[in-house]
């Protein structure tokens, strides 16, 4: 989802272009991620295929992006064409009642919990791995004799 020039990094001049987008960026990623890539921009959609396989574009011909391309009718927009990308595809996916009583979004929490629990366990580990090792006298290292060392050990 592309808002405005600013998320398009090194290439602002593509904003509202998004088929064009979509054909840039496909092979930009292709080493990280295969499948199909969709761009959603306030004037559009664009389909690129990063992998041998291509993209059923013509799923999402016709679908016009929600609420004048804010952030919420990009979000809108990418959920209608998810869908009709994936069903091309062999893969439909179940869609979420409009208007209904929500209910989704549980999981996003639970990471969010989780991965807050996660960073209070790992500081806590570390405090208690510092307080431990800082506990411990040090030990002496022991080092080689040097000529220092050999002055006051030579017999005389």
């Amino acid at each position: 989802m592309i808002e405005d020039a600013n998320d398009l990094g090194t290439v602002p001049d593509l904003l509202n272009q998004p088929q064009k987008y979509a054909d840039f960026l496909g092979p930009e990623i292709r080493f990280v991620y295969k499948g199909d890539l969709l761009v959603v921009m306030p004037d559009g959609l664009g389909v690129a295929a990063t992998d041998a396989t291509p993209a059923p574009g013509r799923a999402i011909e016709g679908i016009q992006v929600e609420a004048g391309g804010t952030p919420d009718g990009l979000a809108q927009t990418a959920e209608e064409a998810v869908a009709k990308l994936s069903a091309a595809a062999g893969h439909p996916l179940e869609q979420a009642k409009k208007g209904g009583s929500g209910g989704g979004g549980g999981g996003a929490v639970i990471a969010v919990v989780a991965a807050a629990v996660l960073v209070v366990l790992g500081i806590a580990g570390a405090f208690w791995v510092r307080r431990s090792q800082g506990s411990r006298p040090a030990e002496p290292a022991e080092s080689a004799p040097g000529p220092a060392d050999a002055e006051q050990t030579a017999p005389q």
